[in-house]
């Protein structure tokens, strides 16, 4: 990835685009509900796409006013804004290409999987900075048209600063990438992985987190007040190694931070004694022995060859073939 990035300047008019981008749609949204209204800023119109990245394509075209560079992975789909670094953009891409293809052999670990990425129009976006996140998405989620909706439940934006590439401490690209992966991908292709109650995974997490602890109504999981999916009085059973503490996170939510957290201690990205310590008051198993011998469970289902599930940990360096990329 890194051999390939390039490096951009942007203008300082260029630089705001985002905050441009986000008044000019809710301006075009006052009465008006077709995708067509959208309004599309003259710098994504006039300012060329680098080299090695594509057009936002048509069925991600409630995007474009937000993002402006494009980039698939076995034809998953990943975009970025104007100003966000190619190079943020570029490890963003390797690193969704290593979860879907452990072996970087250039075929996916579970092509069933990458279908379903792709029929669900899974993508994931990346903004410059953490302020700009909200408001894309409120004004994405504003537009009253079916397209809209669909994509704000098919993926997410990260913010380039929180993307790390190199570094001594832990890359969250490697966690958000994974979610998209296994909330779009496996969740929805294996009922022993489905994010609800009842299934495989779901009871591996209760016995985890000492109990089944689900929200009485999405009401509960508006803000941090709220009780949410977290246990009576937010306090795990004496026993329990799984004890998110995040008030926000509905019981599908707990499942999929459950599966990060299992997943990649099995593959080696929590082992580090100063990353072991600091994930210990929610997830204790920073090891593949540990969650071998403490968490049989859910060890049993990472590693069930039926799934095909990721094997080696990301770096932001696929060497797999090129073709990989911008695959429809």
């Amino acid at each position: 990835m890194k051999s390939v990035a390039q490096d951009v300047a942007f203008s300082n008019k260029a630089n705001s685009v985002i905050r441009t981008s986000i008044f000019l749609v809710l301006v075009s949204l006052i009465g008006c509900s077709e995708e067509s209204s959208l309004t599309i800023p003259e710098e994504h119109l006039t300012t060329p796409i680098p080299d090695g990245f594509l057009e936002i394509p048509e069925e991600l075209a409630v995007l474009r006013p937000f993002f402006h560079k494009y980039i698939s992975v076995f034809g998953v789909h990943t975009v970025s804004s104007l100003d966000t670094p190619v190079e943020k953009h570029l490890h963003l891409a390797h690193v969704l290409a290593q979860w879907l293809d452990s072996d970087q052999d250039g075929t996916p670990n579970n092509p069933e999987v990458v279908n379903k990425l792709k029929s669900v129009k899974a993508w994931n976006g990346i903004v410059k900075n953490e302020q700009d996140v909200d408001p894309v998405l409120q004004a994405i989620g504003d537009l009253d048209t079916d397209a809209a909706q669909e994509l704000m439940r098919s993926g997410g934006v990260l913010w380039s600063t929180e993307i790390n590439p190199p570094s001594a401490s832990f890359d969250p690209t490697i966690e958000e990438i994974l979610h998209l992966v296994t909330q779009q991908g496996y969740s929805r292709v294996y009922s022993d992985l489905k994010e609800e109650a009842g299934s495989k995974i779901a009871l591996a997490m209760d016995l985890a987190r000492g109990g089944h602890f689900e929200q009485s109504s999405p009401d509960s999981c508006r803000d941090s007040s709220g009780q949410c999916a977290q246990p009576p009085g937010g306090q795990y059973p004496s026993g329990a190694w799984y004890t998110y503490q995040d008030q926000s996170c509905d019981y599908s939510c707990m499942i999929t931070e459950y599966y990060f957290w299992a997943l990649t201690s099995m593959l080696g990205a929590n082992q580090g004694a100063q990353r072991c310590e600091r994930i210990s008051h929610e997830w204790p198993l920073c090891t593949r022995e540990l969650v071998e011998t403490k968490d049989v469970n859910v060890f049993q289902l990472m590693t069930n060859s039926q799934y095909s599930q990721p094997t080696v940990l990301p770096d932001g360096t696929y060497g797999g073939p090129a073709s990989v990329f911008n695959k429809r």
